[in-house]
């Protein structure tokens, strides 16, 4: 059996399949208790790995893994501050300002003695993870980091 599709008709086909689903825009969240981060740094000279998630629904951020001796104050699984959804949702927002959904998923690893790094977003409407070394990472994700990091200081600070 042979199909036949007028000319022009094939774009139209195309276009009615990606407008149909996939292809739509994050939105930020409108409540932090919505948003759920993970944050994952490792590697450098001293071989930390570290991993906290940012529990939005339980207003927590927990200690999900620390080796390598630099900050490994407490055990994994620990609650190692309260985040009201406020902040959360602050947090969330900086996802969005940095274009972190426009992101690439993986940028690789770049050599020798940086740090890796792996950092997930999920929320009621969107889930995004982006990964790659220090040399490998576009700025925006640089500054993003920095925001997390800044996060997790105050948070833990309070």
């Amino acid at each position: 059996m042979k199909i036949m599709v007028r000319r022009g008709a094939g774009l139209f086909i195309l276009l009615a399949v990606l407008t149909a689903g996939g292809c739509q825009e994050a939105t930020a969240p409108t409540t932090g208790e919505q948003v759920v981060i993970v944050f994952s740094q490792s590697g450098g000279i001293a071989g930390m790995d570290l991993q906290f998630t940012i529990d939005g629904p339980r207003g927590r951020v927990v200690g999900d893994r620390c080796r390598g001796g630099h900050g490994c104050d407490w055990e994994p699984g620990e609650v190692l501050a309260q985040a009201d959804g406020d902040r959360v949702l602050a947090l969330a927002r900086r996802f969005f300002a940095h274009g972190f959904f426009d992101a690439r998923d993986e940028y690789g690893n770049d050599c020798c003695d940086q740090f890796f790094y792996e950092i997930s977003y999920e929320d009621d409407d969107d889930r995004w993870a982006v990964s790659g070394s220090d040399a490998t990472l576009p700025s925006q994700i640089h500054d993003l980091i920095s925001d997390i990091r800044a996060f997790l200081d105050e948070v833990r600070a309070s």
